[in-house]
């Protein structure tokens, strides 16, 4: 039974655009994302700094034409913000969360920066300086959570996500994780049309039930008051379920012994296994069943 969860402490989230989308199936297929501005090489970026003026007068000549079209004060505007772009992609950290749209934002793709520094390659893609990514999912625009208009409306090549959108992210990308303070668990459900709250009642409840028997067990002595629901359902959405850190662990056990519950194939190694984890940690079958049957019910996605 798997109970690892992806870390987010210290992530940051990021908006890059891909020319129109133009770049965008490479990006995904190749598993990297880039930016143009090809005159500053990757050797220049160690010493980008806004104040540099031997690097402002680089960029003014090679976007003579724009700046031409702009007064004094928008051509320093525009130089800065190149600069501050390429510094932010320059200093993108292993395990930052970037998102990418396709042409017209049809899709989204949400991946994770999977490198430690730029590197630079000549070939048809004409963004020659680039970071490597892990991409974990690509998800049609309109099924997206109506936050994403506001993460999406951005302009700029690469752009920081503000972290009040991080647990809306996060709920695409994994099926549980952990941070400095909480735990959370999200649950992909694909049912069509309207969704019940007593099926969620039952579900969230049954969870919780399973929780609090792994706290019980392991000695833990957290609870769910404070427990925190993001709910997307919008035919299909998901379930977030988010409490502090020392009660996440509960919800993450709870998490994986559903999934293997609702795993329609399973190995007798697995039934074996699923038994007597539920016998260990005294699982009310009557309940755990009725969880699994409502999750059916809503077509979640395992």
């Amino acid at each position: 039974m798997n109970l690892s969860s992806y870390n987010v402490t210290g992530r940051n989230y990021y908006f890059v655009r891909t020319e129109r989308g133009a770049f965008f199936d490479t990006f995904v297929q190749k598993g990297y994302i880039g930016l143009l501005w090809n005159e500053i090489s990757k050797s220049m970026l160690s010493s980008l700094d806004i104040n540099n003026q031997d690097l402002r007068r680089l960029l003014e000549r090679t976007h003579a034409v724009q700046l031409s079209r702009q007064n004094e004060v928008s051509q320093a505007r525009t130089i800065s913000t190149i600069i501050n772009k390429l510094i932010t992609f320059r200093d993108l950290k292993k395990g930052d969360i970037v998102l990418i749209p396709s042409a017209g934002t049809f899709n989204i793709a949400f991946g994770v920066i999977d490198d430690d520094e730029v590197y630079s390659q000549l070939d048809e893609n004409p963004c020659q300086k680039r970071r490597k990514v892990k991409w974990i999912n690509q998800v049609t625009y309109r099924r997206l959570d109506a936050k994403f208009a506001y993460i999406a409306k951005s302009y700029h090549a690469i752009s920081e996500i503000d972290q009040q959108y991080a647990d809306v992210i996060n709920a695409y990308m994994f099926k549980s994780y952990i941070d400095d303070t909480h735990g959370a668990i999200n649950l992909k459900i694909d049912k069509e049309g309207p969704i019940h709250y007593r099926d969620v009642n039952t579900v969230i409840q049954g969870i919780i039930s399973i929780a609090n028997k792994y706290n019980e067990k392991n000695g833990i002595e957290g609870n769910y008051d404070d427990l925190e629901i993001l709910v997307n359902l919008q035919s299909p959405g998901f379930l977030t379920l988010k409490s502090l850190e020392i009660a996440g662990k509960g919800l993450i056990f709870a998490l994986a012994l559903i999934t293997l519950g609702c795993t329609q194939q399973r190995s007798r190694e697995e039934d074996s296994q699923l038994e007597q984890i539920k016998s260990d940690y005294s699982i009310d079958t009557d309940e755990y069943n009725e969880t699994i049957e409502t999750l059916d019910s809503l077509r979640y996605q395992p």
